[in-house]
């Protein structure tokens, strides 16, 4: 499965567990009751499946561009990227 198609994967995905959970805030259901406890994990689930599978769509991304012998491209988006990472780390330190 290339980059795209596991982009546009991850951002379907994303959208469904979020709709799913805003579904939940708007019926404003809470633990005891059937559609919460059905509905929460599922969109919780499926919006971290997103989240991951963002991460194997970049992965892939540099891989092709590796491929491509565009080094440089892929050097940018591997330095952003761990940028991102390393700025969330320091930001729950």
């Amino acid at each position: 499965m290339g980059g795209k198609k596991v982009y546009k994967v991850a951002i379907i995905t994303g959208v469904i567990g979020l709709i799913l959970i805003l579904s939940v805030i708007v019926s404003q259901s809470s633990a005891p009751n059937m559609f919460f406890r059905i509905v929460a994990p599922l969109g919780i689930i499926l919006t971290f499946t997103s989240v991951v599978l963002l991460g194997a769509s970049w992965l892939l991304y540099i891989k092709d561009s590796i491929k491509k012998n565009d080094y440089i491209k892929a050097t940018i988006i591997a330095i952003l990227g761990l940028l991102i990472i390393i700025k969330a780390f320091i930001k729950y330190l």
